[in-house]
């Protein structure tokens, strides 16, 4: 590989400067814990049915704002 450089057959690679490194890592993290949290959404439905607790009947996206009240609300009774 050396070698093939210093003939210049390789080029070199970018290497952005450190600021935009930061945002790419922030901006990458951020895209798996969005994805991640993705996964838990029936899982959350499948305890919620079996609580007999029909939620997403009466509220379209359990993970909205009002979706997470209501899920506080009853833990907070139950706990």
């Amino acid at each position: 590989m050396r070698q093939l450089h210093s003939h210049g057959l390789l080029r070199g690679s970018f290497r952005p400067e450190a600021e935009i490194a930061t945002l790419r890592a922030c901006m990458r993290r951020s895209e798996r814990w969005i994805a991640y949290g993705d996964g838990h959404i029936p899982q959350r439905q499948k305890a919620l049915m079996e609580m007999i607790l029909e939620l997403h009947h009466v509220v379209s996206d359990i993970t909205g704002a009002i979706g997470l009240r209501i899920i506080r609300a009853i833990v907070a009774i139950a706990g």
